[in-house]
């Protein structure tokens, strides 16, 4: 693709074609308002008909709401957070960047804060990132300070490169990976929520994605406590 149509947006480049150089503060903004009034009242008749469990686009505004920030627990992880043996890590801080910059603060809510155990399994990565580790478990280019959200990702989207046949996902993926899989594994949603430190159950059902294996193991279930006999 050429470059004829775009220009130059502060930091960015935009098409043209968008529109966007109305101002995104402007008529570009009230144009999104009436986009998203008009998809929040075809989700609502969706729930509305059993089409859909739940209302994303009430979700995305609630979520918009309640995070004013975002602040990522793992960059800012230090040695003493991990078990000398891998057991267990504590959630005790979070790094907010701000302009670019990290600045480590608590975590965004009580529930956050947390002591998660670890698998025996991966036990041993667990103690291998305490050991590497110099100040923070995950440390910048920059000696003494926690990594970059954008860096580590750039780390992780290398690192899948070298595995074949991994599809390409996000760091956050591997979170909505582990409600899942301790759902299919029977652990009751309470648990689940503790574990990752959300400060309600609505957040926790939003990352679950039901396996299919899950919901025939139901439909058996269902079919063998609910006998029905039948006559001809």
């Amino acid at each position: 693709m050429g470059w004829r149509g775009w220009c130059r947006r502060g930091s960015g480049w935009i098409h043209s074609k968008t529109r966007c150089y109305k101002s995104f503060h402007g008529k570009f903004d009230s144009y999104l308002t009436k986009r998203r009034g008009m998809l929040y009242q075809i989700m609502h008749k969706a729930e509305a008909n059993d089409l859909i469990r739940k209302n994303p686009v009430r979700f995305a505004e609630k979520m918009k709401a309640q995070r004013p920030v975002k602040r990522k627990e793992a960059f800012t992880q230090e040695p003493q957070h991990i078990e000398p043996d891998g057991s267990c890590v504590y959630i005790r801080q979070a790094v907010n960047m701000v302009k670019g910059k990290p600045y480590i603060g608590p975590p965004k809510s009580a529930a956050s804060v947390r002591d998660v155990p670890v698998p025996p399994n991966v036990q041993p990565c667990a103690v291998y990132l305490r050991e590497q580790a110099g100040k923070f478990v995950w440390e910048s280019p920059i000696a003494g300070q926690p990594i970059n959200p954008s860096h580590f990702r750039d780390k992780y989207r290398n690192a899948l490169f070298k595995v074949p046949g991994v599809r390409m996902l996000t760091p956050h993926s591997c979170r909505h990976t582990y409600v899942s899989q301790l759902q299919a594994l029977g652990v009751d949603m309470e648990t689940i929520q503790s574990m990752v430190g959300h400060a309600d159950m609505e957040m926790t059902q939003h990352y679950l994605h039901v396996q299919e294996e899950v919901r025939q193991a139901a439909a058996e279930k269902f079919s063998k406590t609910f006998k029905v006999s039948r006559s001809r």
